[in-house]
């Protein structure tokens, strides 16, 4: 554990207790969301690395801080409780650092990262979405969760796409109801690059409430792409 940066001294290195962009939390927790009234628009940022801080027998971490990664009981209070109430004219963005994929993704040099719980977030923000009366469990350990979220009496509500990396590279996955938008990393390890446009990649997301409609604009590596919702 003191090889790694515990979350304690994230929360410390991000000063999350002060609330610099005046946004909300959970606490100090390391999601967050803010409102832009005047563009309609609620900003989400989930914490998809919610993993616990369990210290094994020889001392060594259970969980690593850079996978699994999870969603645990407490960011899904607040979730229903505050994050997804929100008023009828308003569009939801979240963001958050690794895809919706409830799959294991498995790499060539045989790590497996896990995601917990994230089929059932996915089913939260749909049930979000059609203003629907929803209970989640999930049962693995140290992850395990019972919620019951209520959006019948709020109504169906307008989620605008869940926008993440990790991944490096760019994709747009249908989850029926919304999209998953994955975008590039200024990570890229390609020499030729070096000192030039093609060295970074970061996308602006450009949000028409209006026509329901996403720009997503590319620089360096990043494309120009786009979705509706």
């Amino acid at each position: 554990p003191q090889d790694v940066i515990s979350t304690a001294e994230f929360k410390k290195m991000h000063r999350t207790a002060e609330k610099l962009f005046e946004e909300s939390r959970d606490g100090d927790s390391l999601y967050f969301y803010k409102d832009y009234p005047e563009k309609n628009i609620r900003l989400i940022g989930m914490d998809c690395m919610d993993v616990p801080e369990i210290v094994n027998a020889d001392g060594t971490l259970k969980y690593g801080k850079q996978g699994p990664f999870g969603f645990r009981q407490e960011q899904f209070d607040w979730l229903v409780s505050d994050a997804l109430n929100v008023d009828e004219n308003m569009h939801v963005v979240i963001t958050t650092h690794a895809p919706l994929n409830s799959e294991a993704s498995t790499y060539d040099d045989g790590w497996v990262e896990e995601h917990f719980n994230f089929e059932q977030m996915v089913s939260l923000l749909q049930a979000f979405q059609s203003g629907e009366k929803i209970t989640l469990i999930g049962t693995v350990e140290d992850f395990e969760i019972n919620v019951t979220a209520d959006f019948s009496t709020q109504g169906a509500r307008t989620l605008v796409g869940v926008f993440c990396g990790h991944s490096h590279r760019e994709t747009i996955d249908d989850k029926g109801t919304f999209k998953v938008v994955r975008c590039l990393s200024s990570r890229y390890s390609d020499p030729a690059t070096v000192d030039t446009l093609l060295e970074d990649a970061w996308t602006v997301i450009a949000v028409d409430t209006a026509n329901r409609h996403v720009d997503l604009i590319g620089f360096g590596r990043a494309t120009n792409r786009s979705i509706d919702y």
